[in-house]
């Protein structure tokens, strides 16, 4: 189990390498959509989200993988990892948000560009968030 607890923690490492850095790429190439370049950058900005997003799904498999095979559950976690856990859901719910407006963005809706921005940012504040609170909740 030790081997399987290292891979997984590994494993969360990645995803929030991917969700951290393809949010901020996508911070550089979403304002790119509301240029008459919008064609040339779109392609780019689907990867980035789709990339986040499968970093988020990665931290959502292994988080609770983690919580079972190296604490054995969370019933002795202090307040700083129900903090976390807090900003995990606004991470989500803002990585939700983005999703659901990037395709609606794809169908022409213009209107779901300010919805991609605000999910956006809601997806980074909870992530950062959910790392500061991670120090201490593990430390």
């Amino acid at each position: 189990m030790y081997v399987v607890g290292n891979l997984a923690l590994w494993a969360h490492f990645i995803g929030i390498g991917f969700a951290i850095g393809c949010g901020i790429a996508l911070s550089a190439t979403g304002p790119k959509l509301a240029t008459p370049e919008r064609e040339q950058f779109w392609p780019l900005f689907k990867f980035f989200s789709r990339m986040a997003m499968t970093g988020v799904l990665i931290l959502l498999v292994t988080g609770p993988l983690l919580i079972w095979l190296k604490f054995g559950g969370a019933s002795t976690f202090t307040g700083w990892f129900w903090a976390k856990m807090n900003f995990v859901g606004l991470a989500v719910a803002g990585a939700g948000l983005h999703e659901w407006a990037r395709i609606r963005f794809q169908r022409s809706n213009a209107d779901a560009g300010p919805l991609m921005m605000i999910g956006g940012r809601l997806a980074a504040f909870g992530i950062v968030g959910a790392v500061f609170c991670a120090v201490f909740a593990f430390s």
